[in-house]
C-alpha cells in the first residue's frame, strides 16, 4: 500500500459535503461521496498543515443507507453532494451541521431549535440554473462545474431540474448545435412555472453574424423570452420576446402575483420558498407593524406580508430587482410596500443618522452576509429582527454582532431549498 493510501472511518460530515475523519496521527481529513459510520480506504490528493483532502479508493465497509445516486455523472458533477445519502439523513446532518457551524462563534445557541422544513420533492424540484458551456471541436458542451473545479461535466438529463427547465435546456442545447455561438461563456434558466426565461453571458465583440445567430438560437429553442449580454469591449445587451413571466405565491390563503425577469434572483424551491414566506410573516408579528426589508430582490417577502396589513421599505441595489418589485406590487394593488434602489449598508447607515425606527427589521444577504450592516441594524431600534441566510458560517459571525448590542436568539429553522446539496437555508429569529 502507497504512503499516500491508508483505512479511514468516517465521523461525521462538514459544512460544504464532505465526510471527516481522522488519520491514525490525529490529522483531519475530508473524503466527498461518503457516510458517517463507513470504512473507506483513501488517497491523499492534497497535504494541506492542518488537514487533509482526499478521495475514495474503495468503500470497504458501506453504511447500510447508501443507495445508488440517480444521476449519471453524481461522482464529478458539482451540482449535488449526497445523492447517495437518503433524504432523511441529509436533513438530520444539515440540522446538525448548521447548530455547529454557528455554535463556533461565541458558543451562539438558539432558546429554539424549530423543527426543519424538508422539501416534498427531492427531485425534479429546481426551478433555477446556471449552465456553463464551451465549444470542442465545433460542438457546444453544456454541464455543471466539477466539483472543487472550473472544468464542466456535461449532461444529457439532470434529476433535480425541474421539467420545464429540462425542456429548455435540450432545446437550446440542439440550438446552439445548429447554430454555433462560440463567444457564449453560461447562460441562466429560470421557471418561475411552466414557461422558461434564459439569460446567457457571451464574451467576444459585437457582429452582425453574432446578432443574427442570437436570434436564431432564441427561434430555435422555444422559449418567451431570452436576454443576451455581451462583454466586449464595450457591453450590449439584447432581448429578444418577453422580459417577465408571472407565478403565483399563496399568503394566508390569497394568491399574490409575482413576476420574474432577466438577472433577477429567484428562490430555486418553490414549496420551500412559500414555506418560508409563511414563517417569516408568523415573525414579522401581524399586521400594522413598519418593517424594513434589506436585500429585499424582487419581493420575496416584502410583497405578502404588504398584503398583511404591513407598511415596508424595501431596500436592494439591484435596479432590476427593484423594478420587479414594484411592478409586482402593481399588479396585486398594493401601495404600502416601497421600493428604494440602494446598497444596504448605505440605507441603514442613512437610517439610524435620522433617528428613522422599525418594529421588524429582515434581512436576506447574499452568502457573505452583512457584518457592517448588522452593526448598525440596532440603532434602528427594531423589536424584530429576521434573519434569512443562505451560509451558516456568516450567519454565526454576523447574529454575534447582534447579540452583543442587546437582542435575544430566540429561535433557528432550517428550510431544506436544495436537497441532495450541502446548501443550508435557515431563518435565524431574535427580539429585544
Amino acid at each position: 500500500m502507497e504512503d499516500n493510501t491508508f483505512v479511514l472511518v468516517i465521523e461525521s460530515l462538514s459544512y460544504g459535503g464532505r465526510g471527516v475523519g481522522r488519520r491514525s496521527d490525529g490529522k483531519v481529513v475530508f473524503v466527498p461521496g461518503v457516510i458517517p459510520g463507513e470504512t473507506v480506504l483513501v488517497s491523499v490528493v492534497k497535504q494541506h498543515p492542518s488537514f487533509i483532502n482526499a478521495r475514495i479508493v474503495e468503500v470497504l465497509k458501506p453504511s447500510p443507507s447508501r443507495q445508488p445516486p440517480r444521476c449519471m455523472t453524481f461522482d464529478k458533477c458539482g451540482g449535488c453532494d449526497w445523492q447517495h445519502m437518503p433524504y432523511e439523513y441529509q436533513v438530520k446532518w444539515k440540522q446538525d451541521i448548521l447548530l455547529g457551524e454557528i455554535s463556533k462563534i461565541n458558543k451562539l445557541t438558539p432558546e429554539e431549535v424549530q423543527p426543519p422544513v424538508e422539501s416534498i420533492e427531492t427531485y425534479g424540484y429546481r426551478r433555477t440554473a446556471r449552465i456553463q458551456c464551451k465549444y470542442i471541436n465545433g460542438q457546444p458542451v453544456l454541464g455543471f462545474f466539477m466539483k472543487r473545479s472550473h472544468r464542466i461535466v456535461s449532461f444529457e438529463e439532470c434529476p433535480v431540474l425541474a421539467g420545464p427547465l429540462q425542456v429548455a435546456f435540450d432545446g437550446l442545447r440542439c440550438a446552439l448545435e445548429r447554430h454555433p455561438l462560440p463567444s457564449l461563456v453560461w447562460f441562466d434558466m429560470q421557471a418561475p412555472k411552466d414557461e422558461v426565461l434564459i439569460s446567457a453571458r457571451l464574451k467576444g465583440n459585437i457582429s452582425k453574424d453574432l446578432e443574427k445567430s442570437m436570434y436564431e438560437i432564441f427561434m430555435a429553442t422555444d422559449v418567451p423570452g431570452m436576454s443576451f449580454t455581451v462583454l466586449g469591449d464595450k457591453r450590449r445587451d439584447y432581448v429578444f420576446g418577453q422580459r417577465y413571466l408571472g407565478y403565483t405565491v399563496d399568503v394566508n390563503g390569497k394568491a399574490l402575483e409575482m413576476v420574474a425577469g432577466f438577472g433577477s434572483f429567484m428562490q430555486a424551491n418553490h414549496y420551500v420558498n412559500t414555506k418560508m414566506i409563511d414563517y417569516v410573516a408568523l415573525l414579522a408579528g401581524g399586521a400594522g407593524n413598519k418593517i424594513l426589508d434589506l436585500y429585499s430582490g424582487g419581493g420575496n417577502f416584502s410583497i405578502p406580508l404588504a398584503s398583511l396589513g404591513n407598511k415596508i421599505t424595501a431596500i436592494d441595489r439591484n435596479p432590476r430587482l427593484v423594478a420587479q418589485g414594484k411592478r409586482s406590487a402593481r399588479l396585486n394593488d398594493i401601495y404600502s410596500a416601497k421600493f428604494i434602489c440602494m446598497d444596504s449598508l448605505k440605507a441603514v447607515k442613512q437610517m439610524a443618522s435620522e433617528s428613522i425606527t422599525f418594529d421588524t427589521v429582515i434581512l436576506d444577504p447574499p452568502r457573505e452576509g452583512a457584518r457592517d450592516v448588522s452593526g448598525f441594524i440596532p440603532g434602528l431600534n427594531a423589536e424584530r429582527i429576521i434573519y434569512v441566510s443562505c451560509n451558516p458560517l456568516t450567519l454565526g459571525r454576523d447574529l454575534s454582532i447582534l447579540i452583543s448590542r442587546g437582542y435575544r436568539f430566540k429561535s433557528l429553522k432550517l428550510f431544506d431549498m436544495f436537497p441532495h446539496s450541502y446548501h443550508i437555508e435557515s431563518i435565524a429569529f431574535l427580539q429585544r
